[in-house]
């Protein structure tokens, strides 16, 4: 199983974040930064002797975006040689759309996501999550 969360101090907006497999993306001036996720399930942590995950902190300012998402999305078999989506994509697409409102973003996002998959079936859930500061 894969997660990312979040915690943001409203007051300060200084963010904590960990994950298991699944990054966040601060996207700031038309530019994304990464936060790493622990390249681990969350059932590995159950193991005995097993460590827990680390936590990265990041200051947010006003504007920036966050974006917490499953594999889903990346992981999407379509285009005309049938080949994945990949994160370079997503990443240009959340670029372009960060100037909108977030219901016209979503719109473009699971449009593009449709033209991407054609007449393929989808291969997994497809969780993207969105947050402006």
């Amino acid at each position: 199983m894969d997660i990312s969360c979040c915690l943001i101090q409203t007051d300060t907006l200084k963010m904590q974040f960990a994950g298991a497999n699944n990054p966040c993306w601060i996207l700031r001036e038309g530019k994304i930064t990464e936060l790493k996720a622990d390249k681990r399930a969350v059932t590995a942590s159950l193991d005995e002797g097993s460590t827990l995950f680390n936590l990265k902190e990041f200051q947010l300012q006003k504007n920036d975006m966050l974006f917490l998402f499953t594999d889903g999305f990346a992981d999407q078999f379509g285009g005309p040689r049938g080949k994945k989506f990949m994160y370079s994509r997503l990443e240009k697409l959340l670029i372009t759309s960060a100037v909108m409102d977030p219901g016209a973003q979503k719109q473009f996002l699971l449009k593009d996501l449709e033209e991407w998959k054609g007449s393929l079936d989808q291969v997994d859930d497809v969780c993207l999550i969105g947050i402006r500061i």
